[in-house]
């Protein structure tokens, strides 16, 4: 079976992406950081 690096690249990539993307998501929305059990987040500018 052969291997598609560019594929593996592209997983990769999206899932940094995906991370890049929904961590912000704590600071928009403070109510699901506090279900967590995140506390003392800072006000977004």
């Amino acid at each position: 079976m052969q291997r598609y690096h560019n594929l593996d690249f592209l997983r990769a990539f999206a899932m940094l992406l995906g991370l890049a993307v929904h961590a912000p998501l704590i600071y928009y929305y403070p109510g699901v950081a506090e279900e967590r059990g995140v506390k003392n987040i800072p006000e977004p500018e």
